[in-house]
């Protein structure tokens, strides 16, 4: 989105959008690859098909056997070739639906803006939904809005099923996740899989086995350490906690914290959106940040009093934007409210008695002067006549 800073909110958008198409390419290459083991198979099985028909040598109820068992293994492929097709079709549909939505950011229709920002604004909804673990809350606005084709349901439950696991100081789910992404996290120089050994090999240490917690950092740890720089510093980190069996403190007792948990969760979180090329925060929350950094100010954040109509009133609004940068511009402009001009120095602000502020130049441009040498004006807003000798200027702070 940043590249795209610079062009149309469509394009905008739509740089944001484009990941989106990721997760259904890549499932349609995942099933092809499948389809490609289960034609391999099949054929093979063809051949000992053949090959036990043509064999005359073995008895007829051996052969019989062997080509019901044959026969059984071709209808259980042609099962699995059903279920990739279903799936196939699912994931063209998906497709189809998202490129169909990004193409419909071009050409941008100024007129169509609210309409357009509606649709995308229920996509977002659902994003953060799903990300917050709200999963039929977001299947519910997926519906609603029509666009269940435009999310990753799939992706989303699954990952939820691996932070349970992880709540729960269980790695299992979270290793077969990484072993069905072996070669995609290894190109990102993942962690992931080290971290979660790591932390099998540390609870061993905490039950006191320590035979036990060896052999697995042999057969899982060792295998691991050259995939990142920082994985032999952790790994020795994590095998010095065996010189202090029975102890509780140490120089390593943060190892055995709950926070190490915790800090898989995220981890996993983090490479999972890394994995599918997502935004790391949603895209509704970045939305709302960069709002909301356009009208953080230290008057409105740490002012005494803070207006009602000011978003900085909103209690979570403010929780969002405490840890965001203020404005650049902290001082605001005022503009005149008859000539639309900035009022300064040149074009200094005029008070009325009734207390309305106007540029010098618009209610000049008001004046009515009369011949006994009087020159009144009406206030635009209020209809109040008033003396030009009574209005006052004002000046900056």
């Amino acid at each position: 989105p940043c590249a795209m800073a610079g062009g149309t909110p469509a394009e905008v958008a739509a740089a944001a959008e484009t990941p989106m198409v990721r997760l259904p390419a890549e499932a349609l290459k995942r099933t092809a690859r499948e389809r490609r083991v289960v034609l391999e198979t099949l054929g093979r099985t063809v051949e000992a098909v053949k090959g036990s028909a043509a064999d005359a040598s073995r008895p007829p109820a051996q052969r019989a056997e062997e080509l019901r068992t044959l026969l059984a293994e071709i209808r259980g492929l042609k099962r699995t070739t059903q279920d990739l097709n279903h799936n196939e079709e699912q994931y063209c549909q998906r497709a189809r639906a998202r490129l169909d939505y990004l193409a419909g950011f071009h050409p941008f229709q100024p007129q169509d803006v609210v309409k357009w920002n509606s649709k995308r604004l229920d996509r977002m909804l659902v994003d953060h939904l799903l990300r917050q673990g709200q999963h039929q809350t977001a299947l519910e606005v997926a519906e609603r809005a029509g666009n269940v084709d435009l999310v990753d349901f799939e992706m989303f439950v699954d990952a939820q099923k691996v932070v349970a696991a992880l709540q729960l100081r269980r790695c299992d789910a979270a290793l077969e996740w990484c072993d069905r992404h072996r070669s995609r996290l290894r190109k990102l120089r993942s962690r992931l899989e080290f971290r979660l050994r790591k932390q099998g090999f540390l609870e061993r240490v905490r039950a006191g086995d320590t035979h036990g917690a060896l052999q697995y950092a042999r057969r899982e740890l060792v295998p691991l350490l050259g995939t990142h720089e920082d994985n032999l510093q952790e790994f020795q980190q994590a095998t010095a906690t065996l010189a202090f069996l029975g102890q509780e403190d140490h120089p390593y007792a943060h190892l055995f914290q709950d926070s190490q948990w915790r800090s898989l969760v995220e981890l996993f979180n983090s490479e999972l959106y890394r994995l599918h090329n997502f935004t790391s925060a949603s895209l509704l929350a970045m939305h709302l940040q960069a709002g909301l950094v356009a009208l953080k100010n230290p008057q409105s954040f740490h002012g005494p009093a803070v207006s009602p109509e000011d978003p900085m009133a909103v209690p979570a609004f403010r929780e969002m934007a405490k840890d965001l940068p203020f404005a650049k511009h902290v001082h605001s402009r005022l503009l005149c409210h008859i000539t639309g001009e900035v009022m300064d120095e040149d074009n200094p602000p005029m008070v009325f008695p009734n207390g309305y502020v106007y540029s010098l130049r618009g209610i000049e441009s008001m004046v009515v002067r009369y011949p006994n040498g009087t020159s009144v004006v009406t206030c635009p807003r209020t209809g109040e006549l008033f003396d030009t000798k009574a209005l006052q200027r004002a000046f900056f702070a």
